[in-house]
């Protein structure tokens, strides 16, 4: 579909507020706007790198997991097209203990980070995050962490290519914990 973001948006947000499972089928499907995970326990599901949301026109992010607490997204390819500032975005605007999770997600092409995590109190990632497509860069940083003060957990990443930092770290503290991670072609 042309704005496959407002068929995928509804379905979001009409889960219950205890959290439930939305189920993306293989295909492409196009994002001209961000898809909010905001709300407690939410899921949003592919069925592997055969489900792709590409962003199709300029905008922040891809998906926004900006508020709720166990949120995860997993099993899909996000493609920013050079025309995302972030594929996800994790960020809380409160601090609590939330968790969100990120996972056997492959993402691809935005502009300024491919993951964006702000204030988010804990957070694990397990996905394959490549910057450019035949060697050419895309993206200023793979990991984009800022005024972190949580944990951070990077399990089994396979991390490639990025412009200049593969992880980069400003402001906050994180606590970061991590183990099978590969980074390769490393900026800095």
């Amino acid at each position: 579909g042309i704005k496959d973001d407002e068929t995928i948006q509804p379905e979001i947000t009409k889960l219950p507020s205890s959290g439930a499972l939305a189920a993306l089928s293989y295909g492409t499907f196009n994002v001209d706007a961000p898809i909010n995970m905001a709300g407690n326990s939410r899921v949003l599901e592919g069925q592997g790198w055969g489900t792709l949301l590409k962003a199709t026109s300029v905008i922040d992010d891809v998906i926004q997991m900006k508020s709720g607490a166990w949120s995860e997204l997993r099993g899909l390819k996000i493609d920013g097209d050079g025309k995302a500032t972030t594929c996800v975005n994790l960020a809380q605007a409160v601090s609590g203990a939330y968790v969100m999770r990120v996972s056997r997600v492959y993402l691809v092409k935005a502009v300024t980070a491919l993951i964006n995590m702000t204030n988010s109190e804990d957070s694990i990632l397990e996905n394959s995050i490549l910057n450019g497509d035949n060697g050419a860069s895309d993206t200023t940083s793979c990991i984009l962490i800022t005024a972190h003060g949580g944990f951070v957990r990077l399990n089994s990443n396979l991390i490639l290519n990025a412009a200049s930092d593969n992880i980069l770290v400003s402001g906050g503290v994180p606590r970061l914990v991590g183990n099978g991670n590969t980074l390769a072609a490393c900026g800095r």
